[in-house]
């Protein structure tokens, strides 16, 4: 089976796997021979508990390799590593972890063998989920931008689960190939709920929200829909009539048991956004780049699109916004 790539499709897991691999080999260059210790397979040097970071001119982490033990050997220039992992974060809103048993760089770095329990996993992002690739061996060759298996294969997603014989990428036509026994399955039931930062941002604008980082972009928070004779209706109060403090005080009981919070991360009723109930601590970090990208899509609507602005939400979090309203600021004229 032969697949054009398409965005859903894991490039993205295997496309890092040369970029990965080409900074180990510059990496592990061994220090210049003794010309003794080529004619036998011994070490010339050994690093346990290696960890090393490569960083961009801004000083930000690009890769990061860890391994529990690296072993290189002369004679056949080859360089070993025991439990590696390897993390790309180019792609800052998805990075990219590689982990095997073991890994085996040959001479210049021509081939990369990742060996048992290889897993290759891209980190869920936006209202993508986590996407992981398992099989027993992987063969990376860099330089022709392949990557390659002929064993089991299982890719799977919230939803999908991709099952084959043997798999060749490359990334350079984004040509993915799945030899045989090819499987897959497809579960709508288990899409994912999150709201994407396009989505967040929106509701914020009319709003309807006040924050960038809710639980709705976790997935983790629901609204309930209260019906009057048929219709949903957003006033309790006047719904409930006299039986309205008995209502919000046995709603609170309830959320308790359940270890449900409020649209605050609270306990019990609260008035700004009754029906809104969330899980403990589902809120993501203001640091996320989902919520970097809800802040810069809200600044875009407001300013370029003009759909308006929520003045408390600017209010409160202007020093987030600051450095996306620059753009939009007007330069003082010049006297």
């Amino acid at each position: 089976m032969t697949e054009k790539l398409t965005g859903a499709f894991p490039f993205l897991l295997l496309a890092a796997l040369a970029a990965l691999t080409f900074w180990l080999d510059r990496f592990v260059q061994p220090p210049p021979r003794v010309s003794d210790a080529a004619t036998r397979h011994d070490p010339d040097y050994i690093v346990d508990n290696l960890t090393a970071i490569r960083t961009n001119s801004a000083g930000q982490a690009t890769y990061r390799l860890s391994a529990a033990r690296m072993v290189h050997y002369p004679d056949d220039d080859t360089t070993l590593l025991t439990r590696p992992r390897l993390v790309s974060y180019r792609d800052t809103h998805s990075p990219v972890t590689i982990t095997a048993t073991d890994a085996l760089v040959s001479s210049n770095g021509e081939n990369v063998y990742f060996k048992d329990d290889v897993k290759v996993t891209r980190a869920a992002y936006g209202d993508q989920s986590e996407m992981v690739m398992r099989t027993t061996y992987l063969h990376v060759i860099p330089d022709e931008s392949i990557a390659k298996t002929d064993r089991p294969v299982t890719i799977t997603d919230a939803t999908t689960v991709v099952n084959a014989v043997g798999l060749e990428l490359n990334s350079d036509t984004r040509i993915l190939k799945l030899h045989s026994r090819v499987r897959g399955t497809y579960d709508p039931s288990k899409a994912t709920k999150c709201r994407t930062p396009a989505e967040q941002a929106q509701e914020v604008v009319e709003n309807q929200s006040w924050v960038c980082w809710g639980a709705h972009m976790a997935d983790k928070a629901r609204h309930v829909l209260m019906k009057a004779d048929g219709k949903v209706t957003w006033d309790p109060k006047k719904t409930m009539g006299d039986d309205y403090d008995a209502f919000k005080k046995k709603w609170g009981e309830v959320m308790k048991t359940k270890g449900l919070k409020n649209a605050r991360g609270g306990d019990g009723w609260y008035d700004g956004d009754a029906f809104h109930l969330e899980l403990a601590d589902s809120k993501i970090s203001k640091t996320d780049e989902r919520v970097k990208a809800c802040l810069a899509e809200y600044v875009r609507l407001s300013r370029e699109e003009k759909k308006g602005k929520n003045e408390k939400f600017e209010k409160d979090y202007a020093g987030l916004l600051a450095e996306y309203l620059k753009k939009y600021e007007k330069e003082p004229e010049k006297k």
